[in-house]
């Protein structure tokens, strides 16, 4: 008998070879598409990082740049290798550029020699400033918008240039960005230094030849006319206009002329209505405010009036006239405000300013001061001219809320020998002249009039003065 079983037969040599040969074909046809696969997803890849590089460069530059409020530099638009620097609202400075140190370009921001890395690789970086006109340009105080280029570099694309382009905020003013600016002419008849633009819808003439301006200079030939911001001074002032909200508050009302009394000292809110005067004798303390429908006189020197917080010192639905001479001193810790002028005639005249937006001294009309030393902390406003002729020097300080001057018509300062001291914007909506007097200034000269210097002058921009102005306040006509 024979045994029963499964038989089983391997591969031949032939079949083998055979099998082998087909893969081999099979292999040879696929490959050219899995090689050209291979590319395809490794330029994909590269495109996709390349668009994500690209997108955290422009995201990281319009985040940045919408909040710019100032361009302190920028390169010539041919400029490959770029650079622009900006301020923001708050102090910070950013600079913007590209970090060539290492072995690929960064788009970088750089901070005191240190560089931090925003997007690479990067072949080109372009920085292109247009005017309001949307012309090219690189004057720092004419540029509104900004155009960033980069051009991507990578070994596998030939490489790719993205832009964008963002306007400054809406409500930033060329104008307010010149250390001295003029809707007319400056006029420069003495020596001195100048640390920042100017700018004048005329000419700019320097007489002397002998101002060092360090900064750029512009005028009617190189762009259109720039306007002069509207500073809302009856808004500023309105407060003290309504007399009868003090009346509704006062201590002590009369309805006759009232006098304070040499030596004396007072407290409270004192009213004098019917349309008549209050009369401040010597060495008075008032502790609080003195509110006339007629004109307040100081008629004697050292006296003080320090009101309550929030409080006016003077209020007078006239004038405030200090007619005293060269020897007296008066000291005042508040506002002093006349709906008409404020004459001085004094020795010193101090007046530290309070309020909502920490006003010194304002004048419906004109202030005229023929004082040896006023100094006055906080906004100084005059509806109409402001007038001071210093004997000795005179000093204004400003802060980040308003000008420390402001005129609705002319600011003037004169006689010879006197030093004038303006920490703040001084903002005329006519002319600005100073005669025969040294001017030192930080801060700016902003005028709808002639500017003219005959004295010497030392002005420097600084543009913490403009860091939180009211938004209505600075408005075009």
């Amino acid at each position: 008998m024979m045994n029963g079983g499964n038989s089983t037969r391997g591969f031949t040599m032939i079949e083998t070879v055979l099998v082998v040969a087909l893969v081999g074909i099979l292999f040879s046809v696929l490959m050219p598409y899995f090689s050209t696969l291979n590319k395809t997803w490794a330029v994909f890849d590269a495109k996709s990082e390349e668009l994500q590089n690209a997108r955290v460069a422009l995201d990281y530059f319009n985040g940045e740049f919408k909040q710019a409020y100032r361009i302190l530099s920028i390169s010539d638009d041919s400029d490959t290798q770029g650079f622009l620097s900006f301020e923001k609202p708050d102090g910070t400075i950013v600079n913007l550029e590209l970090d060539t140190s290492g072995s690929e370009k960064v788009f970088a921001l750089e901070d005191s020699g240190t560089y931090h890395d925003i997007a690479s690789p990067i072949s080109e970086l372009t920085f292109i400033g247009y005017d309001a006109l949307g012309a090219t340009t690189d004057v720092t105080a004419l540029v509104r918008s900004v155009e960033l280029s980069v051009l991507m570099e990578d070994q596998i694309l030939s490489g790719n240039r993205y832009t964008s382009t963002v306007s400054l905020a809406k409500d930033t003013i060329e104008s307010l960005y010149f250390a001295l600016y003029s809707s007319s002419n400056i006029t420069l008849s003495d020596s001195g230094t100048i640390n920042g633009d100017v700018h004048a819808n005329g000419s700019i003439d320097d007489l002397a030849s002998s101002t060092v301006i360090n900064g750029t200079q512009t005028d009617s030939t190189d762009t259109t006319d720039i306007t002069l911001p509207e500073v809302p001074i009856d808004d500023l002032v309105e407060d003290y206009e309504d007399l009868s909200a003090y009346e509704a508050i006062a201590d002590v009302i009369s309805t006759v002329n009232y006098i304070f009394q040499s030596g004396q000292t007072y407290n409270g809110v004192y009213y004098v209505g019917n349309g008549n005067h209050a009369r401040i004798q010597d060495n008075v303390v008032i502790n609080g405010s003195v509110i006339a429908e007629g004109d307040v006189r100081f008629q004697g020197t050292g006296s003080s009036i320090i009101p309550s917080p929030n409080m006016p010192a003077v209020v007078a639905g006239d004038d405030v006239n200090v007619q005293g001479d060269f020897t007296w001193a008066i000291a005042i810790e508040g506002t002093v405000y006349a709906h008409d002028d404020v004459n001085i005639i004094a020795g010193s005249f101090e007046v530290n300013g309070n309020g909502k937006y920490n006003i010194s001294v304002a004048a419906g009309d004109d202030i005229l001061s023929a004082c040896s030393y006023p100094e006055f902390t906080g906004a100084t406003i005059a509806g109409d001219d402001m007038v001071f002729n210093v004997y000795t020097s005179a000093e204004f300080t400003g802060d980040n809320a308003l000008p420390a001057l402001i005129a609705g018509d002319r600011i003037q300062f004169s006689n010879g020998g006197s030093n004038i001291i303006i920490s703040g914007i001084a903002y005329s909506k006519g002319p600005f002249l100073t005669y025969g007097s040294s001017l030192t200034h930080t801060g700016s000269i902003l005028a709808g009039g002639d500017v003219t210097i005959d004295s010497t002058i030392n002005l420097s921009y600084q543009s913490s003065y403009l860091k939180s102005p009211p938004v209505y306040m600075w408005a075009t006509d």
